[in-house]
């Protein structure tokens, strides 16, 4: 029996300080300290762009992270735009700039879609990241 409810599912993530250099965000490693930093998410069955958000800008643990709000069900890509002039220029990327193979269902939001930054200036992965989940 249809209830109406209708469920919210949201893609969400946190762009952080990789100070231990693992390419996953840990308990012990802070969100970044930046501005509204852009993000696009990419339907894959399209490659199209169908929404684009920016992170929440604030202080250490209350910034930079993301939600794209109310996902169809699909397979998705989020993109980093690493050209965002609000990324700090003491930090460099140190995951891929993009995770793909989200898969988002009717009823599950998909959290974790992060995104680490190594202190200091060395050049970028710029790769891609397959999500597991």
């Amino acid at each position: 029996v249809d209830a109406g409810f209708t469920a919210v599912v949201n893609i969400s993530g946190t762009l952080f300080e990789d100070t231990d250099l693992s390419d996953l965000f840990e308990i012990t490693e802070t969100n970044i300290v930046a501005g509204a930093i852009t993000l696009n998410l990419i339907d894959e069955s399209t490659g199209m762009i169908v929404a684009t958000v920016e992170t929440t800008p604030g202080i250490v643990n209350t910034g930079a992270s993301y939600t794209f709000p109310n996902v169809a069900p699909g397979t998705y890509t989020v993109q980093l735009d690493t050209t965002d002039p609000d990324i700090p220029s003491t930090l460099t990327l140190g995951t891929p700039d993009m995770v793909t193979g989200i898969v988002v269902g009717a009823t599950e939001s998909v959290g974790g879609i992060d995104f680490g930054f190594d202190a200091g200036a060395c050049s970028s992965n710029n790769g891609t990241l397959m999500n597991n989940n």
